[in-house]
């Protein structure tokens, strides 16, 4: 059986419009926040855009990588069942 993602590659989303759909996890934390990726060597300076941009990227690319992994694990459960 093959499932389908919620995330596509053609339905990647923004960083706020994901926020504002889905209900904080109580106790659990999604997201690097300002104080996190400024603790970082060489991002101490960073502006507040900067900082937001390398949260976004980082949102996105962790989607990217939730998509290309489900559906690598998605192949192997198909071809597992057909064999």
């Amino acid at each position: 059986m093959f499932v389908k993602n919620k995330f596509t590659m053609g339905n990647i989303i923004k960083l706020d419009t994901w926020l504002a759909e889905n209900k904080p996890i109580k106790g659990k934390q999604l997201f690097l926040t300002e104080k996190q990726v400024r603790s970082f060597p060489g991002f101490e300076n960073a502006t507040d855009d900067e900082v937001q941009q390398i949260i976004s990227s980082l949102h996105i690319l962790s989607l990217i990588t939730y998509e290309l992994v489900t559906r690598e694990l998605n192949l192997q459960m198909v071809e597992a069942e057909a064999a």
